[in-house]
């Protein structure tokens, strides 16, 4: 029988028992903080061979489709190992548990790449949201190791479940929850916690399908997913 480490600690726990369906998370004001149910989808390199996450180079930006097949997200390896954390504790709320990083070393997370502010978003064009690596500093953030939008300088902390650092979006990215076989390295992903802008998303952008990825989806190094990467 294999063994899966699944978000080590315990919000991962936490993480597996919501997947029985979507809810408000505790102590989240009017139900703002969700725990989203989703497929549970292998990630394929380019679509083609399972992922490993030996694979998943350090500091690098990867985009992925979940929980639709238009709905781009990030894969990174922030080079050490990520615990978990409480996010959005704010006004009394609890928040949420975000379980940390996966992988040998707990060092690999995901989250939506759509911008809470606008809904930003690498396309097949251009990504005007991405990773910044401790060797290249966003400048309208002036700092390194952070998620970064282009579009109004939106800042994110990748390390603490992508808390808003810099305005003017309020509210963190989306925590993609992740799952790692030990057994083969492989990659999985089965839901969604904290304020997913989906709905606001495909309201934005209608010409995109809202079509569930069913059990694999693709993964791409961000270079290869859109053709001009733009920093600021």
């Amino acid at each position: 029988m294999r063994r899966r480490s699944f978000l080590a600690g315990c919000g991962a726990a936490a993480g597996m028992a919501a997947f029985e369906g979507s809810r408000p998370a505790a102590g989240a004001p009017g139900g703002e903080f969700r725990v989203l149910s989703g497929p549970r989808a292998q990630l394929l390199l380019e679509g083609k061979t399972p992922l490993q996450a030996s694979q998943v180079v350090p500091h690098r930006s990867y985009v992925f489709l979940y929980p639709f097949e238009s709905t781009p997200c990030f894969l990174l390896n922030l080079g050490r190992p990520v615990p978990g954390t409480q996010v959005g504790a704010e006004g009394g709320s609890a928040g949420y548990a975000w379980p940390g990083g996966v992988g040998r070393d707990r060092s690999i997370v995901a989250y939506s790449a759509i911008c809470p502010h606008t809904y930003a978003h690498p396309t097949r064009e251009a990504a005007m949201i991405h990773y910044y690596g401790p060797d290249t500093p966003a400048t309208v953030a002036q700092r390194a190791g952070v998620i970064t939008c282009c579009l109004h300088g939106s800042t994110f902390d990748p390390g603490r479940g992508a808390v808003p650092l810099q305005p003017p979006a309020e509210a963190p990215l989306a925590a993609v929850l992740t799952e790692w076989d030990e057994l083969t390295d492989a990659l999985y992903v089965r839901g969604v916690v904290g304020r997913p802008a989906f709905d606001e998303f495909f309201k934005s952008f209608p010409k995109n399908v809202r079509r569930e990825v069913q059990e694999v989806t693709p993964v791409w190094e961000l270079e290869r997913y859109s053709r001009a990467v733009l920093s600021c």
